[in-house]
């Protein structure tokens, strides 16, 4: 197969990888096994780019029984910037209190992983995703930029 593999799909997503693959069978069905080491990757969605995260293994699995559907074991990761802000008193009148300057609250960045564990054709049903520190899905798909699209899709079940 070759020193370096490369999945390009600009401006999507670029991979690159080692490893070995052979193919069995007849060509009307031919059945792919080996695995191939993820060395390098970045998927762009919305205003968020993600990076392979090279702490972990990041494989891709092909078993002959299940031809082209290789078994996913990726993490990938990224940052976001969250600004909290505490709550501006209101008045019992018509007037409209300024803000104190000391009052513009605090930067966060919240580093956000996302496991992909499973077959390829169930990407979306296999991802998961965390943060430290720690903060619930919808509010990670907000911070992602995912929040504010219509009618709420949640980018792990409704892929984009």
């Amino acid at each position: 197969m070759g020193d370096r593999v490369e999945l390009v799909l600009q401006p999507l997503l670029t991979f690159r990888g080692t490893g070995e693959l052979t193919l069995n069978g007849f060509l009307d069905k031919l059945e792919p096994d080996g695995t191939i080491k993820v060395q390098f990757g970045l998927v762009n969605l919305l205003s968020t780019q993600f990076s392979l995260d090279r702490s972990r293994a990041n494989l891709v699995r092909f078993i002959p029984t299940q031809g082209f559907d290789p078994e996913l074991d990726i993490q990938l990761k990224t940052s976001a910037p969250q600004v909290t802000r505490l709550p501006i008193q209101t008045l019992n009148s018509a007037e409209v209190a300024d803000a104190p300057i000391t009052n513009l609250g605090a930067l966060q960045t919240i580093r956000i992983l996302v496991n992909i564990n499973g077959p390829a054709s169930q990407l979306t049903q296999r991802m998961t995703i965390t943060s430290s520190p720690t903060r619930s899905p919808a509010e990670l798909y907000s911070l992602l930029g995912f929040g504010g699209l219509a009618g709420g899709v949640n980018p792990v079940s409704d892929p984009l």
